[in-house]
């Protein structure tokens, strides 16, 4: 399988996860500070990426904002951020993501957002353009605001 669809595929299982807790009575944790928050569905989500990506791609390097894993040596790292909007998540708003990206030599080549609740994939690939739900998007061709 190749790196977009390991990325799309684990990015939809966490949207699973994300559906499966959201507006449930789950616990809420706080990290750092108080508007810095943790609930199950980060950690499940998570786990549930990392591993699907190490079953393809073992020797690769994780970088993620709930657990730390042992660096590989590899010129591959996923970044993950398994619930993009936690607060969101726990006040019952449905407005979080999952995102995905890999780095090859500290170079992005592969990105991924997915916002189950709307079902909406953004995925974009080096060389190969940026694309929501398979259609091409692209930037406004607009120079100012004004």
């Amino acid at each position: 399988m190749n790196y977009l669809t390991v990325a799309i595929k684990a990015a939809k299982q966490a949207g699973k996860i994300h559906k499966k807790y959201f507006n449930t009575d789950l616990k809420v944790e706080t990290k750092s500070t108080p508007f810095d928050l943790l609930t199950i569905a980060d950690k499940e989500a998570e786990k549930s990426i990392v591993n699907l990506i190490k079953k393809y791609f073992p020797e690769h390097n994780f970088l993620a904002e709930e657990y730390t894993y042992d660096k590989t040596g590899s010129e591959y790292t996923w970044i993950i951020d398994p619930l993009d909007g936690t607060n969101n998540f726990a006040s019952g708003m449905p407005i979080f993501a999952v995102s995905i990206a890999l780095m090859k030599n500290n170079e992005v080549i592969v990105g991924v957002i997915y916002d189950a609740m709307r079902n909406e994939l953004f995925f974009a690939e080096k060389g190969c353009g940026a694309f929501l739900n398979k259609k091409p998007i692209r930037v406004s061709s607009a120079g100012s605001l004004d």
